[in-house]
């Protein structure tokens, strides 16, 4: 995802909320939290991501990176990796 971000501005906004959200793409993004929540619930029942991460805990850290990918799009996959590695269990 923030590979994807880091090529598309739009969609970096998008996903930040920077810019009012059509109805269309909110139920785009509905639909993705949905499949995050997944993702999350799976990866703590594995045992790879700490319990306490929630589905909520994601919007600030894709704001965060939107941030930094548009500030340093050299070095954010770097901090992506410090983010990662905080939320192993």
């Amino acid at each position: 995802m923030f590979a994807l971000q880091a090529k598309d501005h739009g969609l970096s906004d998008a996903l930040a909320r920077r810019l009012p959200l059509s109805p269309a793409v909110l139920e785009a993004c509905h639909t993705g939290f949905e499949h995050a929540a997944r993702i999350i619930d799976r990866a703590k029942e594995s045992g790879q991501l700490r319990t306490d991460f929630e589905p909520a805990d994601l919007a600030p850290l894709v704001s965060a990176m939107s941030q930094l990918i548009r500030e340093s799009p050299e070095t954010w996959r770097r901090h992506l990796a410090f983010f990662l590695d905080g939320l192993r269990a």
